[in-house]
């Protein structure tokens, strides 16, 4: 029965996920779309796309992706090899990707809500993603200002990253808030949270400073020399 009943809560996540990401996600980010000035821009030059199972064909059901396409932003010049062992100049146009909100489902029927920056060849953040929230219970997905948090904050990103953003100062500021209080993801791995590793380094700190304060004042007592007090 108890395992029945776990079961149930998985299938539960799953039904909620999908729910969201058949019934919900592709109105309510249209509408927010919509209603965005700076959207104006983007869309135009970039594309708008909120996508069912992935970029990559759509074939991932555990995955949605709320994201803006590519653009070519300059060209590039370049010596490749040929058949006939002399160099071909070939003309490459540099690409820049929008950026972008990925949900993912895991098999437990959680999900991870990623946020994506816009990247170039030549230009991206050291991060590859924020992740904005792990959800427990998907339902909470059903929550339009869930999802209007999650608008601000691509938009914000966007802003941040792009080569032609124009961030305001809410808009960095989000995004810095961002980066210091959730996971980032660096070169493949994700990294703990800067605040976290701030009250790591702090307490750190106060345990190897109060544990040499202990044993001196120990050392003493052994010996039979009294503890050092404040003068007068």
């Amino acid at each position: 029965m108890r395992s029945d009943k776990r079961r149930d809560r998985r299938n539960i996540r799953r039904r909620d996920f999908e729910s969201f990401r058949d019934s919900m996600a592709e109105r309510w980010f249209g509408h927010l779309a919509e209603a965005d000035e700076r959207h104006v821009y983007f869309g135009s030059a970039y594309a708008f796309y909120v996508v069912k199972g992935g970029r990559m064909g759509g074939h991932d059901s555990r995955l949605l992706e709320v994201f803006y396409g590519n653009r070519p932003v300059d060209q590039t010049v370049e010596t490749v090899s040929s058949g006939t062992g002399l160099p071909d100049i070939r003309t490459r146009f540099v690409v820049e990707s929008g950026a972008a909100l990925e949900y993912h489902r895991t098999e437990r029927g959680t999900v991870f809500c990623l946020l994506t920056p816009a990247r170039s060849e030549g230009f991206s953040p050291s991060e590859s993603a924020v992740v904005l929230a792990h959800y427990r219970s998907p339902d909470s997905l059903h929550s339009p200002f869930e999802i209007d948090a999650h608008w601000r904050a691509l938009m914000s990103y966007f802003e941040c990253t792009a080569l032609d953003g124009d961030p305001r100062w809410f808009d960095r500021f989000r995004v810095g808030w961002l980066r210091f209080t959730r996971p980032l993801i660096i070169g493949g791995k994700t990294q703990i949270p800067d605040y976290q590793a701030a009250l790591f380094k702090i307490g750190e700190w106060s345990f190897t400073v109060g544990l040499s304060g202990a044993i001196l004042f120990g050392i003493q007592w052994l010996i039979g020399a009294p503890p050092t007090r404040g003068a007068g």
